[in-house]
């Protein structure tokens, strides 16, 4: 996913949850960091930061260049290091292989190195997820360390459902593909995918051999992955439909956020304002996570994906009543960014995407410090055996 769906779609779960403008916010670029985040933010900081993070407790730490290009680039050759760094936050590791099991050799799971290796797959519905939702909802009172901490675990669920079986390792018996279309007719190459995929796709890290598709929320599209051995499934082209992945997502979002700021748990019913506000945005939900930039019409002036969800966005942060979010008729005429008046269509922009290096103080930086801490602590001990194979 990018930032349309991290930053924009994050901020508009939040607001409809109940959160203010300013804790939408938050939630949002902690969210958005995960992907932007790298040593040179720390080393804008000022001296005491360090300090600071001793403190706090803040001890076994990931490198903090993992999250930088060189870190990245490590990733590519050192399957230690991809798996511990990368994977934890972009393709969470399954740890379930029978999610699999459909579509593997029963030979191939009889050896166990294989069946290790099928644990590091991104999934959705895979075992730490739930692991990681719990965590959130049992850390108590919102304080902004809290919010920080549930940004940045919001991107790594996001990122199940776009990331999904691909591994944040670089295997080419998991991440490589050998056909692939676009729309399930226009047959493309496999490296056809623009310059900034290339590295990866000449690799088998992550998603890199299908390029940017995994992060298109309006594509739908068709490949052989490698993963698939029986012979059957070798054959068969694998569906992937964005849409569908993208709205459960959205779904997920909002549904967590809200549980966390009533104070639920996974267990518990979701309160039934929270459900009728879902219901009514739902469809246009649909209709944003749909729209491709490529197809685009006069009722429609936006150039991109992150137009579309930035004015649907605004169009929430500007509605102080959060019962009109409850409303389809007042959500059709005032929140969907397709129907536009004469002032959206001069004011598409809304608020950037703010940097934490601008701020007056590192007290952002360092709560997000502490959430990558704190995420690393919890998922670490969990995939720590997929090294046996990796």
């Amino acid at each position: 996913m990018n930032a349309d769906f991290h930053f924009y779609a994050t901020f508009a779960a939040a607001r409809l949850a109940g959160f203010d403008n300013d804790d939408a916010t938050m939630i949002a670029q902690a969210n958005q960091a995960v992907d932007l985040y790298d040593d040179s933010i720390e080393k804008s900081c000022d001296t005491k930061y360090a300090t600071i993070l001793n403190s706090r407790g803040i001890t076994n730490r990931p490198p903090v260049e993992a999250f930088s290009s060189t870190g990245m680039l490590k990733s590519m050759t050192d399957k230690t290091h991809a798996l511990r760094v990368w994977a934890y936050y972009h393709f969470l590791p399954c740890m379930d292989p029978f999610l699999y099991q459909d579509f593997v050799s029963s030979a191939a799971f009889d050896d166990p190195a294989v069946f290790q290796k099928y644990k590091a797959l991104c999934h959705p519905e895979g075992q730490i997820k739930k692991t990681l939702m719990e965590d959130v909802l049992s850390q108590g009172s919102v304080t902004k360390d809290l919010l920080v901490r549930i940004g940045l675990e919001l991107h790594v669920l996001n990122d199940t459902w776009a990331h999904r079986d691909f591994a944040g390792i670089n295997d080419e018996t998991l991440n490589d593909v050998s056909t692939t279309t676009y729309d399930k007719t226009e047959k493309l190459g496999a490296f056809d995918f623009g310059s900034s995929y290339v590295p990866l796709a000449k690799l088998s890290l992550g998603h890199g051999r299908i390029g940017g598709w995994c992060d298109d929320g309006f594509r739908v599209f068709a490949y052989i992955p490698a993963w698939r051995t029986r012979s059957e499934a070798k054959k068969t082209f694998y569906i992937r439909d964005n849409t569908d992945g993208f709205e459960k997502a959205f779904g997920e979002m909002y549904d967590l956020l809200c549980r966390f700021r009533n104070g639920k748990s996974l267990n518990d019913r979701i309160d039934q304002t929270d459900a009728k506000i879902y219901a009514a945005i739902c469809p246009v939900v649909k209709k944003i996570i749909a729209f491709d930039p490529g197809k685009k019409s006069d009722n429609a002036p936006f150039e991109t994906t992150e137009a579309c969800w930035e004015l649907f966005a605004r169009k929430i942060r500007n509605i102080t009543d959060r019962n009109v979010f409850a409303d389809p008729t007042a959500v059709a005429n005032d929140i969907d960014p397709f129907i536009l008046s004469q002032n959206d269509r001069k004011m598409i922009a809304m608020f950037e995407i703010s940097s934490w290096t601008e701020a007056a103080d590192n007290s952002a930086i360092i709560a997000f410090i502490k959430a990558q801490n704190d995420h690393f602590n919890l998922v670490d001990p969990l995939c720590s055996e997929i090294l046996k194979s990796a």
